[in-house]
């Protein structure tokens, strides 16, 4: 219990640090939507994106692999995230690559063969624990400020701004699903910066020791991402930049992350099994 009290309390410190007001949902600094105006906006894309038939209805196994992991990984935190949802919506894009993102209005969107390409349960916690991450740090909201300001700023603001209007032009909403985390067109995939990368990391490894996943499996994926061109990952490595060198540093911090994931495999049994056929 210590262990996890002490994790609890790294992860609190961890947003601290970087600066995150994720879970507060109100405007400041880069982040120019609070929560509703923030829903509204990705209900918005949402229902484009069904129009647009990307998404498609079966891959039961990649469903439910994906949302067990979700599970695991809301379910055992405490701290900053105690009563963090654990059922979320899954959706599948009709596209294979590594690709995958959470949605404010409760959608986790990821690519149809994401558990095929990566074998190990571990590496596909890893993306979908990365991408919950980036979600709750509200980089979603940063990246839609960047991009929206202009446009909003042209109309007169957000209430005049005609968003489903906006996202009807091909490259705005593939930019816009590149600001929420999801690669449509590579030509408008703009990376995360190396901060953002670095935060959602920290909390990804972190909320997946607690879960009972290998922390470790970050290294094996980007070693296969970076390396082996069948897991189809080259624009998710371009948008999630992860260098040699931020690779290092991350194994030279990982023992104690790995303590942790031992002790809750062990003496809180939480032993994910997310594999399904």
């Amino acid at each position: 219990m210590k262990c996890l009290k002490f994790l609890a309390l790294a992860v609190t410190a961890g947003l601290i640090a970087t600066g995150c007001n994720s879970m507060s949902g109100q405007k400041g600094g880069a982040r120019g939507f609070d929560y509703t105006q923030m829903l509204s906006l990705t209900k918005t894309y949402h229902k484009e994106l069904g129009t647009l038939n990307m998404t498609a209805t079966g891959h039961k196994p990649q469903r439910r692999s994906v949302e067990c992991h979700i599970r695991n990984l809301t379910r055992s935190v405490g701290g900053a995230f105690a009563g963090l949802r654990s059922e979320w919506r899954t959706e599948i894009l009709r596209e294979c690559s590594v690709n995958a993102a959470l949605i404010n209005d409760g959608t986790f969107i990821v690519s149809n063969c994401l558990s095929d390409l990566l074998p190990d349960q571990d590496e596909v916690a890893y993306v979908v624990a990365h991408a919950l991450a980036h979600s709750l740090m509200e980089h979603d909201n940063e990246r839609a400020t960047r991009l929206l300001k202009p446009p909003i700023s042209e109309a007169g603001g957000l209430e005049a701004f005609k968003f489903s209007l906006y996202l009807r032009a091909p490259e705005n909403f593939a930019s816009f699903s590149n600001a929420l985390g999801l690669v449509i067109d590579p030509a408008r995939n703009a990376p995360y910066t190396p901060e953002q990368e670095k935060a959602a990391d920290t909390l990804a490894l972190q909320l997946m020791a607690n879960s009972g996943y290998n922390p470790s499996a970050i290294l094996l994926f980007w070693q296969n991402i970076n390396r082996n061109p069948d897991y189809k990952g080259e624009d998710y490595a371009a948008l999630h930049p992860h260098t040699d060198e931020y690779l290092k540093e991350i194994s030279a911090n990982l023992d104690a992350l790995v303590q942790v994931y031992r002790t809750a495999r062990k003496d809180y049994g939480r032993v994910p099994q997310c594999q399904f056929k």
